[in-house]
């Protein structure tokens, strides 16, 4: 059984994320949404507002979640 990634390495992805983009303005709005008590969800709710940038966060965690998943293999 895989074991389900932490709480910590889910933060840890956005944080990656974070810092491959340009904007520093959606950095920051990003960089604020970590921060918040909801910061999964609030993460999700900056990108939704950004198609493209939502569109890259999707494949970066997905290869991501890959490259952990053929590891753990």
């Amino acid at each position: 059984m895989i074991t389900p990634l932490s709480v910590s390495g889910r933060y840890q992805i956005m944080m990656d994320f974070v810092e491959t983009l340009g904007s520093e303005s959606l950095q920051d709005e990003l960089n604020e949404a970590l921060i918040e008590k909801r910061a999964f969800l609030e993460f999700e709710e900056v990108l939704k507002r950004c198609p493209t940038r939502n569109q890259q966060w999707r494949k970066l965690c997905n290869d991501k979640m890959n490259a952990i998943a053929r590891t753990w293999m």
